[in-house]
């Protein structure tokens, strides 16, 4: 018994110690895990604090570009740096000469805002700096740079910093921050239509305009912005009050704030260098080399598609291109090669520039000889803008090419309506008489060399987004300088700085 008693006890002294150091190691064990675990949370936090810094840059970035295309296009072009704009300080008043002391017309650029932006270019500085929705982080501008020219457009490179806060507000310490840039594409574009393919800014371009009692007005009175524009290559620049007259060698050209009938133009006028893009002439290559048409009113066909190009125009002197060499989308064209027109009283032209299914076409008249006269209603069925057109150019075809440019007239008197692009760079457009029941009215667009409205009911009536028409349906798209300018999207994208 007693020895059994001494084994106990020498056993029994082996347990404190083993359970002490078990304890010891486990508690070790503990406290490591548990310094893991929050090496591993915060190292996720900081990967969560920085993901949100970058987050808060891209969105910076896109509220900015939004901005500027949406309110002040015109920005696009012209540099932001940014001042005193360190990587870690939290700048909440950022300012920029580039935008902030903006002047339109500068090196070619538009002159003024469009309708519907601002034109007040500071006012985009309190954008360069502020909180996002959620309230905890900031997104601001480091930096615009624009590559290019304020005719072509070009390219620009925007950097944005996201700031990542640790509390809910500005005043708290940057827990993240993250700087993005982002290469957009910057395109001309005119007031209120789409950026490509880009669009024709005037009703009327001459070199030399009269306007005595006629007009240059717009269709629809209530568009937002005026395609009534008129430039005169030669005259005197026009005076800034709209209600001023506009002179050329001391003689009254228009005066704005008249009534109708008054020789009022209701867009915007404009004088100075322009290179009038030439008319386009008769291909002999593709269409052939048949004589010329004289339109007399003993010689006046009807001018019409016909569905299947297999069998002859029947008129001819015209060539209607096929399905599978259609220019226009949708459209068939019929090129018609024309000498001169002569047609008095009611013997109108008869245009159908669609075809007996109703599928929309284009006529397209090419004058070769020196003179037109249209007097009475000499004009029907001339469709709706965009598909019937008169070109007027160098002349291609002896004697007609013996003849230059400014000896060429089209003459139109009485009451004719014409829904029509005219393109008739070498001729003067003459427009007298019409009455109120019968006016002279063109509803279109016309380049020529000189414009001459001499009537009470003369007037040429533009359609909105007549430009449009002109560059989509005739290939001119520029005019000089543009109206503003559109970013179109992001070509590259990197982080610059992540913390």
């Amino acid at each position: 018994m007693p020895t059994r008693k001494i084994k106990t006890n020498y056993q029994d002294g082996y347990v404190l110690p083993l359970v002490i150091i078990t304890g010891m190691i486990l508690v070790a064990g503990a406290l490591l895990l548990s310094e893991r675990s929050f090496s591993g949370l915060m190292r996720l936090t900081r990967q969560k604090q920085g993901d949100e810094a970058t987050e808060i840059a891209e969105a910076g970035a896109s509220i900015i570009i939004n901005k500027l295309n949406t309110e002040f296009p015109y920005l696009l072009t012209a540099n932001c740096q940014v001042t005193n704009n360190s990587g870690t300080e939290q700048l909440q008043d950022p300012q920029c000469t580039g935008w902030k002391n903006f002047k339109f017309g500068l090196y070619g650029g538009p002159k003024k805002a469009c309708p519907g932006r601002s034109s007040n270019p500071s006012q985009i500085m309190d954008l360069l700096y502020q909180a996002v929705d959620s309230k905890n982080g900031s997104y601001r501008l480091r930096n615009y740079e624009f590559l290019g020219d304020q005719i072509q457009g070009g390219t620009a490179i925007i950097q944005v910093q996201g700031q990542r806060f640790r509390g809910t507000n500005e005043s708290s310490d940057i827990a993240a921050s993250a700087i993005i840039e982002q290469e957009i594409t910057v395109v001309p574009k005119c007031c209120n239509v789409a950026p490509y393919p880009g669009c024709w800014k005037y009703g009327l371009a001459t070199n030399r305009v009269q306007l005595q009692l006629g007009d240059v007005i717009d269709e629809d009175a209530m568009t937002l912005s005026s395609n009534a524009n008129v430039h005169c290559v030669t005259c005197d620049p026009p005076p800034d009050n709209q209600c001023n007259p506009w002179t050329s060698a001391g003689q009254i050209i228009s005066a704005t704030c008249s009534e109708i009938g008054s020789g009022l133009i209701s867009g915007e006028r404009s004088s100075g260098p322009l290179d009038l893009p030439e008319a386009p002439t008769w291909d002999i290559a593709g269409w052939g080399d048949p004589d010329p048409i004289n339109i007399t009113t003993a010689n006046n066909p009807v001018f019409r598609h016909q569905r299947d190009n297999e069998s002859k125009h029947p008129v001819k002197g015209c060539f209607t291109e096929s399905i599978s060499t259609e220019s226009i989308k949708g459209k068939k064209i019929t090129h018609c090669r024309i000498g001169s027109i002569n047609l008095s009283g009611d013997n109108e032209i008869d245009l159908r520039p669609n075809d007996e299914h109703g599928i929309e076409g284009d006529i397209r008249f090419y004058i070769e000889g020196q003179q037109i006269n249209l007097a009475g209603r000499t004009l029907a069925n001339t469709g709706k803008f965009g598909q019937f057109s008169i070109f007027g150019g160098e002349a291609t075809r002896y004697p007609y090419n013996l003849y230059q440019c400014g000896s060429k007239q089209l003459n139109i008197s009485g009451g004719s309506e014409i829904h029509a692009f005219i393109h008739m760079p070498c001729f003067n457009i003459n427009l007298s008489g019409g009455n109120q029941t019968n006016p002279i009215k063109i509803v279109g667009a016309v380049i020529s060399e000189q414009w001459n409205s001499t009537g009470d009911y003369a007037r040429l009536v533009v359609p909105d987004k007549a430009g449009a028409t002109v560059c989509n349906t005739y290939g001119i798209c520029r005019s000089g300088s543009s109206d503003e300018f559109a970013a179109l999207g992001t070509k590259r994208w990197s982080p610059i700085q992540m913390n």
